[in-house]
């Protein structure tokens, strides 16, 4: 993975999925991260190309995929050509650790309980899936959040684990406050006082304009 730094090169690559994320476009059929001992990458799979879905933390040989950069970040993409085979062996996958200081200055929208379409796992709006309709959702929590050090800005993801341990309750005692007070904004407020204006410590993988943080101190 490491290797891959010239867009247009066609490529086969032994990797592990990292993490797959919500498609953002109904012309993606999966996303997400892909690894080995050499680091991370992102990877888009295109819903045309119908390739058979891949899971988290399995290995993959993933053949004749291509090499892509936008904004000097290179990812790679699945196309008609591609193939996906199984491996019987696991990839390790390692990746670059970035750390950033800085004040929490925005709370984006979208943070906090939500809930997921259980095929595409997109973020529902009003019950409803854009792809799928109405569908019964699973829950979820997450933080978008924005880190500034007075010279530039950072976009920030926590995932369910990390929002946890930040807000100091768990994806069950979200669900039971939600619940209780009908208002899903509840959370978000939670996550307001414990984050905006303060300034923190934060560490994680850095993909496309995103820092996915996986440790943060005060």
């Amino acid at each position: 993975v490491a290797g891959i730094a010239e867009p247009g090169q066609w490529l086969d690559v032994e990797a592990k999925v990292v993490e797959l994320w919500a498609p953002t476009s109904d012309s993606i059929s999966q996303v997400g991260l892909i690894g080995d001992e050499t680091g991370v990458i992102k990877f888009v799979s295109w819903a045309k190309a119908k390739l058979p879905a891949i899971e988290e933390s399995k290995s993959y040989l993933f053949k004749n995929v291509v090499a892509d950069e936008f904004n000097g970040r290179m990812s790679i993409k699945f196309n008609k050509t591609s193939e996906i085979v199984p491996l019987d062996h696991e990839i390790q996958a390692g990746s670059v650790e970035v750390t950033f200081h800085g004040a929490i200055v925005a709370i984006q929208a979208g943070s906090g309980y939500i809930k997921r379409c259980p095929e595409c796992k997109r973020v529902l709006k009003k019950g409803a899936c854009e792809k799928h309709g109405r569908v019964n959702g699973t829950d979820d929590m997450r933080i978008k959040a924005v880190i500034d050090d007075g010279h530039r800005t950072q976009e920030l993801i926590f995932n369910r684990e990390m929002t946890e341990k930040v807000v100091g309750i768990t994806l069950d005692h979200a669900k039971a406050i939600v619940a209780e007070t009908l208002d899903y904004s509840t959370i978000t407020g939670m996550i307001e006082t414990v984050l905006l204006g303060r300034y923190f410590t934060v560490t994680g993988n850095e993909v496309d304009r995103y820092l996915l943080v996986k440790e943060m101190t005060q």
